[in-house]
């Protein structure tokens, strides 16, 4: 008797009888079917939608329209400010005095900087937005308009800045022939710098948008052939 109860033990606690354990289910694969669908929606919130540890991360949706804002704002002091700026000494012991300056918006290429640089603003602004102002607007006009824009501001300070640099050299040109002076200086102005950086963050904004959207329609093609 005593083994038969042994027997019966040991075959309610034999391995092959006993209850299999819970699975252990995953959330990345839906999340990341979720983040599919949100891009054939048209939704640019992906990385909303939280990625594996080990996925590949894009840029920050924030990230391209912030720099064309600032770059645009930049474009706009720039457009507008001191192109050029001459100053001199008459005497040993005196301090510096501007004796000549060149003004942005006295030139039409200056104010059509200051206007596409004021449109990259407001285009910005729109194209940081989860949806469009306008719903007749596709999303992807949203995000072309200011990045074509900030080409045209490179475009236009890569053309005027140059010019602006000979500008500055004939007016020391000028001053050598006077000599009038004790020491002279002609070099660019603030608005010429303000447009230096300009084109660099517009640029740099350009360049991480086109990315993005790279990024997105490749994980897109992805998600359709999965």
């Amino acid at each position: 008797m005593g083994e038969t109860a042994l027997k019966e033990a040991v075959v309610e606690e034999s391995p092959g009888e006993a209850k299999p354990g819970r699975r252990l289910r995953l959330p990345w694969p839906r999340k990341e079917r979720a983040a599919t669908v949100a891009m054939e929606k048209g939704d640019d919130t992906v990385e909303e939608a939280e990625p594996s540890p080990l996925a590949y991360r894009t840029f920050s949706p924030k990230l391209a329209p912030a720099a064309t804002a600032i770059g645009g704002a930049l474009a706009i002091l720039g457009g507008l400010g001191a192109w050029v700026r001459a100053t001199q000494v008459e005497t040993e012991g005196l301090p510096a005095e501007q004796v000549a300056v060149q003004m942005g918006y006295n030139d039409a290429e200056g104010l059509a900087i200051a206007v596409f640089g004021g449109l990259a603003v407001l285009t910005a602004l729109l194209w940081i937005r989860k949806r469009p102002l306008f719903k007749v607007v596709p999303a992807f006009v949203v995000k072309l308009v200011p990045l074509l824009l900030s080409l045209a501001i490179v475009g236009l300070s890569a053309w005027q800045l140059p010019l602006v640099d000979q500008a500055a050299q004939e007016l020391a040109r000028q001053a050598i022939e006077d000599a009038n002076f004790t020491n002279f200086h002609a070099g660019l102005g603030w608005g010429a710098w303000c447009l230096v950086v300009s084109a660099v963050v517009l640029f740099l904004g350009c360049a991480v948008g086109t990315l993005r959207e790279l990024d997105l329609r490749r994980a897109k093609k992805r998600g359709a052939e999965g």
